[in-house]
């Protein structure tokens, strides 16, 4: 017997020696092919490296033609062989998400070049503002060093857009629109802010140059802007140019709404000259698994959302009945929608100046941080600048607010707070458009978008052990934390618990949920929402005024799957607190589970949980 025991306990004791032996060779592996996977997508993405603080390749473009092409499949060809040769359960956990995540990426690569063809029918998607815009902005280098990069990026313009051309085949409508209005933008900053800041570097102290090499920039700066004004120039002629009082053939006439393509594409009309905006249920379905990477498909988070409206009704007709009497004093009292109408309507009436939009957000980026480290919820730092700042023409038609955050590379840089203006809006649209943005919904949004959400999480981001995890973002997580965040404020007291303030953030949380369903609704074959659809579920069911639901209808069309992962990610990260806070007990605290779910880098929620709670 003792024999037997002793042979048992050599073969257990050779067995582990066997098993880290193997993870020690997969490890190994991995950590190999991980360096040669950013090393090389940087390579064959150079935009992109730019865009998170890489500044070896300021000088490039990624040029859509047929050696592209070839690179990227040979590319996906090497990582997907390289990633199946490794065994992930053999990889410490931490290792296994950005195992996971690498493999997500190679199949939505995959999906994206053979199937959803993004690039064929987005004319939106080719801009060269972003790239020229981060070289001629950043701070990492001095400015004639990040101009000599521009010098070489300048020349391949032409190429880029040349490119897109050949590429696109049958584009849509309301991204042809965006397009022509962003790339339009991007002349005038060509012509402006790159001029400018080429005079400026010859009056300055560093200019050691000679005469030649401006006057070569500025013929590069002068083709470069040829080449936009031709490839807009393609998309009016082509597809945009009104013929016969119509739009192309797409049905839609000068009165006509931007972006509505009217009725001709969902009916199949073959005569439309646009595709569809709509890319139906298969489509559908495959990107949401690649871009939310969540615990449940789009029916089961559509399901939830049509769940959480009715709840939120619920609660908005209890608050307006407390608030009734303060805003309409000895009214009858109606008892249905147009009470919760009526009550917001008065609310709303408190809103800045139109003129004044800009310095309100400046000014309450203070009162959130204070409030943030007085109630010990995040550890900001300070170190990590936040500037409050015009949306640059080339990005504005998308949304009214955005964070441009530099990358993991460039931790240092500024972090960007867009706020897109209202001066070309008139006295009735600017009206409609500060309503419902009145001096409540502002300070939610500035909590979405600044602190602590985006701003904060993406500082967070950056700081995360792995630059798989920081480049491989999830788009859901980093939208589901900044509408967690929100909510998470008010729990915790800021702004006093006014009912006021509740009431709007239930009119704002409604907005999360209608994105998920409108979005769903458009896109499956099985409801193809159109404008006036939208704009009934928007207005009469999320109370939202005119000028914010044409805008989100706009966005609808432009995009896909995007608006879900607001919602989605909220509900993952909520149910993930109750989770660690029973796993917690009388130990739970609030901070600690905050930045231990931000230490992971922005991985998809369910990758997180496995971390925390596994």
């Amino acid at each position: 017997m003792k024999c037997w025991n002793l042979f048992l306990l050599i073969l257990f004791c050779g067995l582990i020696i066997a098993c880290t032996s193997q993870e020690q060779k997969a490890l190994e592996a991995f950590e190999s092919l991980k360096s040669d996977f950013v090393d090389d997508l940087w390579d064959l993405n150079p935009d992109w490296a730019l865009a998170v603080g890489n500044h070896d390749y300021d000088d490039r473009l990624t040029i859509n033609n047929e050696v592209y092409r070839t690179n990227r499949d040979q590319f996906l060809a090497h990582y997907r062989t390289g990633l199946n040769a490794i065994t992930a359960d053999r990889l410490p956990q931490l290792q296994q998400i950005d195992y996971r995540l690498i493999d997500n990426y190679l199949q939505a690569q995959k999906w994206n070049r053979d199937d959803f063809r993004a690039d064929t029918w987005n004319p939106s998607s080719y801009n060269v503002a972003g790239s020229v815009s981060r070289v001629l902005n950043g701070r990492y280098a001095p400015l004639g060093e990040r101009l000599a990069s521009l010098y070489n990026m300048l020349d391949l313009v032409p190429d880029y857009y040349d490119a897109a051309a050949s590429t696109l085949e049958i584009p849509t409508k309301p991204h042809s629109e965006l397009a022509v209005q962003q790339n339009r933008g991007t002349i005038r900053m060509l012509d402006s802010a790159l001029r400018d800041s080429l005079s400026a570097l010859q009056e300055s102290d560093e200019w050691q140059g000679d005469q030649l090499w401006i006057d070569s920039f500025s013929g590069r700066i002068d083709r470069a802007i040829a080449a936009v004004e031709e490839y807009v120039d393609l998309l009016n002629d082509t597809w945009l140019k009104p013929q016969n009082g119509r739009m192309g053939d797409a049905g839609a006439s000068a009165g006509q709404n931007i972006g509505d393509e009217g009725d001709d594409t969902r009916r199949g009309n073959g005569n439309s000259r646009f595709r569809d905006f709509r890319i139906g249920s298969d489509l559908y379905q495959q990107k949401f698994r690649f871009d939310n990477v969540s615990y449940h498909d789009a029916d089961h988070v559509y399901r939830e959302a049509v769940q959480r409206k009715e709840e939120l009704h619920q609660e908005m007709m209890e608050l307006s009945v407390q608030l009734w009497e303060k805003y309409h004093p000895g009214r009858e009292m109606p008892d249905n929608f147009s009470r919760v109408r009526m009550v917001l309507d008065e609310i709303a009436r408190d809103h800045v100046h139109r003129d004044s939009l800009l310095q309100a957000v400046q000014a309450q980026i203070p009162e959130l941080e204070a409030f943030v480290t007085e109630n010990e919820l995040l550890t900001l730092d300070p170190e990590k600048p936040l500037v409050v700042r015009e949306t640059p023409e080339y990005m504005r038609g998308f949304s009214i607010a955005s964070i441009s955050a530099p990358g993991p590379y460039d931790s240092g840089g500024d972090t960007y707070y867009n706020v897109s203006p209202i001066d070309h809006l008139s006295a009735e649209e600017a009206e409609s458009f500060l309503r419902e943005y009145n001096n409540y919904t502002l300070q939610i949004l500035n909590i979405h978008e600044a602190v602590p959400g985006h701003y904060t999480q993406l500082v967070y981001s950056n700081q995360a052990p792995s630059i798989i995890k920081s480049i491989l973002r999830n788009t859901a997580m980093i939208e589901g934390w900044a509408v967690y965040a929100e909510e998470m404020m008010l729990e915790e007291g800021y702004g006093d618990f006014q009912p006021e303030l509740w009431l709007m953030y239930a009119k704002w949380h409604l907005r999360v949920v209608t994105n998920t369903i409108l979005d769903y609704r458009i896109h499956n074959d099985g409801y193809r929402y159109s404008r006036e659809e939208a704009l009934d579920l928007l207005m009469n069911r999320a109370f939202q005024e005119r000028a914010e639901a044409e805008g989100k209808w706009r966005r609808a069309m432009l995009s896909q799957v995007q608006l879900t992962s607001y919602f989605t990610g909220y509900s993952e990260i909520s149910n993930l607190r109750e989770e660690w806070k029973a796993h917690k007990g009388d130990d739970f605290d609030l901070r600690e589970f905050h930045e231990i779910f931000l230490s992971f880098g922005s991985s998809p929620v369910k990758y997180i949980r496995e971390l925390m709670l596994e």
